[in-house]
């Protein structure tokens, strides 16, 4: 069984496999939802450098999933997930700018952010237009800009 086979390669130390294991602990319907053990595996894997996993132990910090609810947290993992490149890093900050929650409400730095994980995965194109109706030409013309020029593992953009 897969499940089987991933469980033994998480426990080998495989970072992708502490990720998925998380993932099917979270979100699965094969498995019971257990969200202790999608943290142990999400923290394993982050604490090997997966972005993704970051990104996600991020999200149980903002949603208060097996943990006490703390956005400054969640914060500072999307941002690390976000400095290693991962567009679910730019997409969660871009979310917080976006709703006011934990970040004050900014739709300037919302559209960076989901520019930029538009810029590393297309996917994430939709989010960008909620908010672009939100900004005058010369502000989306400055964010286009900075989303271009940003690279990983260069500090994040801020308002300038």
């Amino acid at each position: 069984e897969a499940l089987a086979l991933f469980q033994e390669a998480a426990e080998q130390g495989n970072k992708f496999a502490q990720f998925k294991l998380g993932q099917v602990y979270q979100y699965s319907r094969r498995v019971e939802k257990d969200l202790n053990v999608s943290l142990k595996w999400y923290q394993k894997a982050a604490d090997q450098g997966l972005p993704v996993a970051i990104n996600n132990l991020g999200d149980m910090f903002e949603n208060g999933f097996a943990v006490t609810q703390d956005y400054s947290q969640a914060i500072k993992l999307y941002e690390k997930s976000a400095i290693l490149g991962s567009s679910w890093g730019f997409f969660s900050l871009g979310t917080l700018y976006e709703t006011g929650k934990g970040k004050p409400k900014d739709a300037f730095m919302a559209y960076t952010f989901y520019q930029i994980a538009t810029k590393i995965d297309r996917s994430h194109k939709d989010h960008r237009k909620q908010v672009e109706g939100n900004l005058t030409t010369d502000e989306r013309k400055k964010a286009d800009e900075i989303a271009d020029s940003w690279k990983a593992g260069s500090p994040l953009p801020t308002r300038q």
